[in-house]
């Protein structure tokens, strides 16, 4: 029996936990929960080494039966595009065609609803003029009605692709959560240069060469930051490729069935 954990689980609710009643009564079931699933489990699958650590060090679980496997993305569909493909995706999304597009995408779960908010709180606000900043996705049905003028929200949205296509810089301005953040993987591999926190690279720390990593109230100096290395589209093309990602796991099956014969 494998345990596949996407997060530090007990960690990731937190934030949402806050809002309600009972909530140290709901944090501790959590919790045990948890410990439950990776005391049982055969082997667990964590999505970075922060997560396995957290799970040796406060749910009491054996290292050794943890393997780290990072979350991918699909390389086959996301893919860096020409400036005038960006062009004429914006126009068949009624996005403006002159200035800079800031991307964040994710669906509507408490660390992308804080996110989105920092964007629509402090970045934009800040902002220079001329930058539009696109959320799309299911965070943006948690947003209020009231937003800033240089701000485009889509609300749930059935591909992504289209609005990776469209953008100029990738935003990820996440503070809160456990796991990784995938939308990292997909600004990269659309060609798009990324604006982070230091929290929001968690388990890509190799990424980091290649990122801007700042605290959210500096975001807003460096919006117009349009250069890429091409390298770090190939590193995660090779790296966190989807099939790499099923590679890693068919071994590790192979591996455990063998040695359960």
């Amino acid at each position: 029996m494998i345990y596949a954990s996407h997060n530090f689980e007990t960690e990731w609710y937190q934030g949402q936990l806050r809002r309600y009643p009972f909530r140290a009564f709901h944090e501790r079931s959590l919790f045990e929960l948890e410990k439950r699933a990776v005391d049982r489990a055969d082997h667990v699958i964590a999505v970075t080494p922060e997560d396995k650590e957290k799970m040796i060090s406060r749910l009491g679980a054996d290292g050794d039966k943890i393997t780290v496997i990072p979350n991918g993305y699909d390389d086959t569909t996301i893919t860096p595009v020409r400036r005038e493909e960006r062009i004429a995706v914006r126009r068949a999304l009624g996005l403006p065609e002159r200035g800079t597009i800031a991307l964040f995408c994710g669906s509507a779960v408490p660390p992308n609803m804080d996110a989105a908010e920092s964007i629509t709180g402090v970045i934009a606000r800040r902002a220079p003029k001329g930058v539009t900043f696109l959320i799309a996705g299911g965070v943006g049905e948690a947003m209020p009605s009231k937003m800033p003028d240089n701000c485009v929200v889509t609300g749930r949205v059935r591909r992504m692709t289209p609005f990776l296509r469209a953008a100029d810089i990738g935003l990820n301005p996440v503070r809160l959560g456990s796991g990784s953040n995938i939308k990292v993987l997909q600004y990269i591999g659309s060609g798009l240069p990324v604006l982070s926190t230091p929290f929001g690279m968690r388990g890509f720390e190799d990424l980091a060469p290649f990122v801007t990593i700042k605290r959210i109230d500096l975001f807003h100096r460096h919006l117009t930051e349009r250069s890429l290395a091409p390298e770090a589209v190939e590193l995660v093309q090779h790296r966190y490729a989807w099939r790499r990602a099923a590679l890693r796991l068919a071994t590790l099956y192979d591996r455990l069935l063998e040695k359960g014969r």
